[in-house]
């Protein structure tokens, strides 16, 4: 059985609630490790003492707390101890996965090592747990993916769900029944930020939700969204450098010249069919004061879905 293993329930759950909150290390203030853990700040500043002394933790005065190596360890035990055994509830014992967290965080204090082991060898040596979440393996590495929010996708983009937030059972629920589950492909149809209203297509499913209903929701994002992102950048830097090129070259005290007429109404990347769905508009428009030569720029962005044909073609007066 390891050092980690016997350490109180009480400093385990402070050990990995620091995980929790910054996997990367940051230091986690007395507050914020309060409000997660639902006990009083004096509270957490008492244990933290008391992990500081023990060398599990580092914590200056007036700064945030952070795991010390020795601390990281013993955290990532209790995460990989958590996810093996959500997942043991969910494949071998049949519960429903919104309801398992609560069970695994009472079991995961009191399972031996070679209870654990043998839990791990009948599950498979599972990579994640069904919520998406990487397993530690026995050393501690763990898989690092780059993941993003899926609230903050626009217009067009694709994703696959990875990881969803575990500790809301009633929310779980409904991400289950709307199809968000890991693996789970999304296509954004449609942001409309004012209104905080979100149009996706779950595996072929309609969903209009809020922000709110996606927070907690972690995906990947499709390479061909990615492309576009950085395409659409280039074009844009392209753009405002040949509007300083045409500025550079007007002479000081010179009249100013009528601007050139505009070949085109839109700029950069522009789909064939105008405002329909799956559209893409990315307007830049430049405006040349009559009086003073100085220009104003007013730019819209609109994405596309994936597939679609575009062309590119922008004229700066």
């Amino acid at each position: 059985m390891s050092a980690e293993v016997r350490l109180t329930r009480s400093r385990q759950d402070y050990l990995k609630a620091l995980y929790a909150l910054a996997p990367e290390g940051a230091p986690v203030s007395t507050s914020r490790l309060a409000s997660h853990l639902g006990v009083s700040p004096p509270s957490v500043t008492n244990m933290l003492a008391r992990l500081a002394v023990e060398g599990l933790v580092t914590h200056p005065p007036r700064a945030g707390a952070r795991l010390t190596a020795k601390g990281r360890r013993a955290a990532l035990e209790m995460v990989r101890r958590h996810r093996i055994l959500e997942t043991f509830l969910v494949r071998v014992l049949g519960l429903d996965w919104a309801e398992v967290h609560e069970d695994a965080e009472v079991l995961e204090h009191h399972i031996s090592e070679r209870v654990l082991a043998a839990i791990d060898r009948l599950v498979g040596h599972p990579d994640e747990d069904p919520h998406g979440h990487p397993i530690p393996d026995r050393t501690g590495r763990m898989r690092r993916r780059s993941l993003t929010p899926l609230a903050t996708l626009r217009s067009g983009d694709r994703a696959v769900v990875r990881e969803i937030r575990d500790a809301d059972g009633p929310r779980m629920a409904r991400w289950k029944s709307a199809g968000l589950v890991p693996g789970a492909e999304v296509r954004v149809r449609a942001v409309r930020a004012l209104e905080d209203v979100y149009e996706l297509n779950v595996a072929g499913r309609r969903l209009v939700t809020g922000s709110e209903g996606l927070a907690g929701v972690m995906v990947e994002v499709a390479k061909a969204s990615r492309r576009r992102s950085a395409s659409a950048a280039m074009a844009i830097v392209a753009l405002l450098a040949g509007a300083l090129m045409c500025g550079g070259a007007t002479r000081v005290g010179a009249a100013p010249a009528a601007a050139a007429p505009i070949a085109d109404n839109s700029f950069l990347v522009e789909e064939a069919y105008n405002q329909e769905v799956g559209v893409v508009q990315h307007i830049a428009t430049f405006v040349r004061a009559r009086e003073g030569g100085a220009w104003d720029l007013a730019f819209t962005q609109e994405w596309p879905l994936g597939g679609q044909r575009h062309q590119v073609s922008y004229t700066v007066p």
